[in-house]
Formats: C-alpha cells, structure tokens, sequence
C-alpha cells in the first residue's frame, strides 16, 4: 500500500522534490535510499509552553493507565513492535534508558490496559544530549502505538 501511495505521489510531483519521514532505526531506510531518496535534515522541533494544568481525559469504564511493571517489558515489546511491523523497541530497554538517558526509569514508560490486556503503550524519553549540550529540560515521546480495536476510543 505504501509502494503505491508514494509511486502515485512520485508521478504527480514532475521531478520535482518529495519528502517523507523515517523513524530512526526503521529497517526500511535502506529501501528507502535505494529508491533514490537520500537522509537530510530539516525537520523542525516544535515546543509549546503550558502555563497550565491539561485536564485528565476521560478513560473508559474498566481501563486502567499506569506505568510499566518489570514483568511486562516482554509484552510491552511484543506489543509495540507488532503494532510497528518491526522491532520498535527491544527487551531490556527499560534497564538501558535507565543507564543511558537518567532520569528515565518505569514511569516513562506509561500502559492503558483493560484487565491483563495492553490497548496503548507511550514511552516518553529525556532528551539526554540536547539537555546536556543547552541546559534544557527537554522530552520527547515515542514509540506511542495503540492497538488498532482501540484507535478514536
């Protein structure tokens, strides 16, 4: 389905320049530069200022949204990863971003789940070399994934 969107995309666009965004790590880069396309920044981080407190949504009877266990890395991995088409995130990633990128640890890691089963996973990460580099005290989000069942709810 991809293939075709961007071939229809590619015709259209008469030699002229077309873009696309690849998560870092995505085992389709390679593809992507054999196409023709080549890396290339440009990609603008966009900031907002909340001066104020978001109001909680509000969760569906029966959801609860917590932070990560230690014993459901595996499934949270499984989970993302299936919802990706490829491996997303990996096992022992939780133990990695805590030696990596402090302040990270399980609470980063936030789950909905309806009793055993996992509906959505986020992973917010510090932004390590940026907060280091310019005294920031940026974040970023991702993987978020939500399984499909579950999407607008």
């Amino acid at each position: 389905m991809e293939n075709t969107l961007v071939l229809q995309v590619e015709k259209y666009a008469h030699g002229k320049t077309v873009f696309t965004s690849i998560d870092a790590g995505s085992p389709w880069i390679n593809d992507w530069i054999e196409r023709g396309y080549k890396p290339e920044g440009g990609l603008f981080q966009m900031i907002a200022k909340l001066g104020y407190v978001q109001p909680v949504p509000v969760v569906p009877g029966g959801v609860a949204v917590r932070s990560i266990r230690a014993s459901e890395e595996g499934k949270v991995v499984e989970t993302v990863n299936s919802m990706f088409g490829w491996a997303r995130l990996k096992q022992g990633f939780v133990q990695k971003g805590k030696v990596e990128s402090a302040p990270f640890d399980e609470e980063w890691v936030q789950l909905a789940t309806l009793q055993d089963r996992i509906l959505s996973v986020v992973v917010a990460w510090p932004a390590v070399q940026y907060n280091k580099l310019f005294g920031g005290k940026r974040g970023y989000l991702g993987p978020a994934a939500k399984v499909p069942e579950f999407r607008s709810k």
